[in-house]
């Protein structure tokens, strides 16, 4: 783009809503056309003529212009008083206009009785011309009022700390993408670009940063502790993020609930309840460090949330290591268990639709299934063992109706899927200790009866 007679206009950038600006008059078609497939936007309205957010082509094109970017004067929010004081004054023209040709309505006769026909079929059209631009100008007016209450109250919106803590946290998301997305250090990209996204990043994130100190922070900043308290409330854990390590919600202690509330859940076998408060756009002036009264009283009322969650529990059953013969005997009777789900099903529909297999006990390493158990969708993990070697589904309140049926389990062991309708594997570690299962899994043998089958 050839600019070299516009070095003697002004370009500014403005951090707030990181934004570029240019003052350079009128241009030549040609440029104007390329600045707007650059993505700048025409501002004629406006007291500069160019504006566009934040790239390094544009920031470029911004120094062919101007040599220099200085600092935008205007802030956001005076530039909205300008917008808005601008769009009252479309208002008043369109209320002035209406009342014109509400009057001009009023002044002209409502029955027109001329010795012409066709004359008095034009003056009534006329008439009803004058009510509906009297109309088209109150909805203008109208319009115009309700953009002038948008922008004050968007310019008051983004000032907001929170909504700040929202972009910085907006803002350390872009930078770990750039910084992942090259996949080396920083100092070792090659890509000139690449560096300007990540320094102006860095500048943006400072410049929000230093503005949320001086408007006196946010929550999430500061170090909230299990055992402080929110808004008066005792906190009885934290959550925290697994990338910034900041805390991102605060769980307080209140009355149980009854029925279905927003991030709130009830503990189990006691009157209280956790509410779960995000930390993003919290003032830190509502959270109280703790004290020794409130970590003792922290530490109480877990003590008797662990026993209430134990009674209602029951029983717990161990977690077995089994014996390669032990898991093969434990093996053989889920093969059979699956076996006879197969045959119901095959009688049910009529057809044959797969073959049964029968599954294999799976030898492995604590590492490999830590790695294959890991998410919410993984083929490993462990499953409870009732009397008769029956293997608790993973349907809801599976566990009470098995209990039902069962009484309690007896162990619980690592499996993992065996394939569809196929029976689960039991996996064996082969690196950790292997204990034999208890005898009473042997104590109800298994016979194919409806009884059994739909177990």
């Amino acid at each position: 783009m050839n600019t070299t007679e516009h070095k003697d206009g002004r370009a500014t950038y403005s951090p707030e809503d990181n934004k570029l600006r240019l003052y350079v008059g009128r241009v030549p078609r040609d440029e104007y056309e390329a600045l707007r497939a650059q993505g700048w936007t025409s501002t004629p309205k406006q007291d500069c003529d160019f504006v566009a957010v934040w790239t390094p082509d544009r920031r470029d094109t911004a120094l062919d212009y101007a040599g220099i970017i200085e600092d935008e004067d205007q802030g956001p929010a005076d530039r909205a008083a300008d917008r808005a004081e601008r769009f009252a004054g479309y208002r008043e023209k369109r209320t002035a206009e209406a009342c014109g040709h509400a009057d001009h309505y009023d002044a002209t006769p409502s029955a027109h009785g001329y010795q012409s026909a066709a004359r008095a079929e034009r003056s009534a059209a006329r008439h009803d011309r004058v009510a509906a631009r009297a109309v088209d100008a109150w909805s203008k007016a109208e319009y115009w009022q309700r953009r002038t209450a948008g922008v004050i109250s968007h310019a008051l919106y983004v000032s907001k700390p929170g909504v700040r803590m929202g972009r910085i946290k907006t803002l350390e998301a872009e930078l770990r993408k750039f910084l992942a997305r090259w996949n080396c250090p920083e100092d070792q990209i090659d890509n000139q670009h690449a560096k300007d996204w990540i320094t102006h990043t860095r500048l943006r994130l400072t410049y929000e940063n230093q503005m949320l100190a001086a408007q006196g922070g946010r929550l999430e900043q500061e170090d909230v502790q299990a055992g402080g308290k929110l808004g008066g409330r005792l906190i009885v854990k934290v959550s925290k993020s697994s990338v910034t390590g900041r805390v991102t919600a605060a769980y307080v202690l209140g009355p149980k609930v009854s029925g279905y509330a927003y991030q709130v859940s009830n503990i189990p076998g006691t009157e209280y309840a956790e509410y779960k408060f995000e930390t993003e756009r919290l003032s830190p002036d509502a959270y109280t460090p703790p004290t020794e009264e409130s970590l003792a009283e922290l530490k109480k009322l877990k003590a008797e949330f662990k026993k209430a969650a134990q009674a209602i529990a029951g029983p717990s059953c161990p977690l077995i290591n089994p014996t390669e013969a032990d898991a093969e005997r434990l093996q053989a009777l889920w093969n059979e268990h699956a076996r006879a789900e197969h045959e119901a099903r095959n009688k049910r529909n009529g057809y044959t639709l797969t073959e049964f297999k029968p599954s294999e006990i799976l030898k492995t390493t604590q590492a490999t299934y830590s790695h294959n158990s890991k998410g919410s969708y993984a083929c490993a993990g462990t499953r409870e063992v009732f009397a008769g070697g029956y293997e608790c589904p993973t349907y809801y309140a599976a566990a009470d109706k098995m209990r039902e049926k069962h009484g309690a389990p007896l162990f619980e062991i690592r499996r993992t899927s065996g394939g569809n309708y196929q029976a689960s594997r039991v996996i064996v570690l082969l690196d950790k200790p292997q204990k034999p299962l208890p005898a009473a899994v042997w104590a109800q043998p298994f016979t194919l009866t409806a009884e059994t089958v739909n177990a």
